[in-house]
């Protein structure tokens, strides 16, 4: 998906509120890319009430190439907040009900440790991920996002974390592989394969 200007001259807020509603993903998106440019409609509320639309999206990175990334997490890389206080609802409900988002894993980094998320931090660091044949994980981009937006605070900050201290990638980038040796992840049971 690539962003168009036309987009902001031809479409009424009505047409674009019809078109996020649309059962193709990039239409929605691009409908939620250009409605939250507008002050003419409540973006906070089209922000809260799509935080459930997983489907994919390929959008241009420009230098960097394409993501391919959910229409929330879309959206959520391009909203902007009125208020402090809409964005701390925001972050709420990512961690505590949409917390299988990209985003969750990011905005982590931006928070100080606390109680009341201790559980939903337990929940995406054990998370079950999908393995390939040979035992590695696929997508292994969220845990490592985990980890660097983390990576400042030490483990025993936040518990859940303190047995997954092997997913930690090195700053280097290096390969990150179990510390057991084994080429199957502890703890993994329950993976997809």
């Amino acid at each position: 998906m690539y962003y168009d200007s036309s987009l902001r001259h031809m479409a009424t807020d009505e047409v674009l509120m019809q078109l996020s509603q649309s059962e193709h993903p990039v239409l929605r998106a691009s409908a939620f890319r250009e409605l939250l440019r507008r002050n003419s409609v409540n973006r906070f509320d089209i922000l809260m009430s799509h935080l459930d639309d997983t489907a994919i999206v390929e959008t241009d990175a420009g230098e960097f190439g394409i993501w391919s990334r959910t229409v929330s997490d879309d959206i959520l890389q391009e909203a902007d907040w009125k208020t402090e206080d809409e964005k701390d609802k925001t972050v709420e409900q990512v961690i505590t009900r949409h917390n299988y988002l990209r985003s969750a894993y990011t905005i982590l980094g931006q928070l100080e440790p606390q109680e009341k998320y201790y559980r939903f931090v337990k929940d995406m660091a054990t998370r079950p991920r999908r393995l390939s044949d040979d035992g590695y994980e696929l997508n292994f981009d969220a845990i490592a996002v985990l980890a660097d937006s983390l990576g400042g605070l030490k483990i025993n900050e936040w518990p859940a974390l303190s047995r997954l201290s092997f997913f930690i990638p090195s700053r280097s980038g290096e390969q990150v592989r179990p510390a057991s040796g084994n080429k199957k992840c502890p703890g993994r049971a329950g993976a997809i394969h």
